[in-house]
């Protein structure tokens, strides 16, 4: 492993995966021609690159696991721990009745996987929700938008800063429920889809209640 190394502040993680991803480096090396044709010098990026990745890797899942906890943890503004994800402002209201039934299939279709792309299983119930209150005036809107912005994605409420905010009218009128295999798992979701753009919209997700959904 290269001296330079050292001045590195995660040197200890390079150090203790430096072998193994070596010893996977020279094994292609030498069964892979192209490869054959690289200088030293070339074959050390490719190391470090590869334990770069592992180190970036590494500390997303870290983030993940904090943001996951802090939900599991609390009931507030994220909701009661459950194991359904509720996610409003996806699309404005009167755009979704409009459209056709293929358009909304589609749109579904494609939030569903967006969600399930994150949770990393299948969802085993979903459902499309529509508010009653679709007259709420706008400061009533304007302030459910304040609230949003000022709320990260771990459900903690923080002072909004500047920015670029979402472009698009903020509408909570319609709401995806999905039901996934446990709160672990929706509080990963959670913890990835919040603020989060969706088809040039500021997602907002948080817990849903479980009683929405049928026995």
């Amino acid at each position: 492993m290269p001296e330079y190394l050292k001045e590195r502040a995660n040197y200890h993680f390079y150090e203790k995966q430096w072998e193994s991803v070596a010893s996977f480096w020279m094994n292609r090396v030498l069964k892979e021609i192209p490869l054959q044709h690289l200088a030293v010098e070339d074959v050390i990026n490719l190391i470090e690159e590869d334990i770069e990745k592992r180190w970036k890797a590494k500390r997303s899942d870290q983030s993940l696991y904090k943001k996951r906890k802090r939900l599991l943890g609390s009931d507030e503004p994220a909701g009661h721990p459950s194991r359904c994800v509720l996610l409003t402002n996806v699309i404005k209201l009167s755009d979704y009745v409009q459209s056709s039934e293929a358009d909304k299939k589609e749109f579904l279709s494609s939030i569903v996987d967006y969600v399930e792309a994150k949770a990393k299983e299948t969802s085993t119930d979903i459902r499309v929700l529509l508010s009653s209150d679709a007259d709420m005036d706008n400061n009533e809107a304007s302030e459910k938008r304040k609230r949003i912005d000022t709320t990260g994605s771990d459900g903690v409420t923080r002072a909004r800063g500047g920015g670029a905010s979402d472009t698009n009218e903020f509408d909570d009128h319609l709401a995806v429920v999905c039901t996934l295999s446990s709160k672990e798992k929706a509080a990963t979701v959670i913890a990835q889809v919040h603020k989060s753009v969706f088809n040039g919209r500021t997602v907002v997700c948080r817990f849903g209640f479980e009683e929405l959904q049928p026995v």
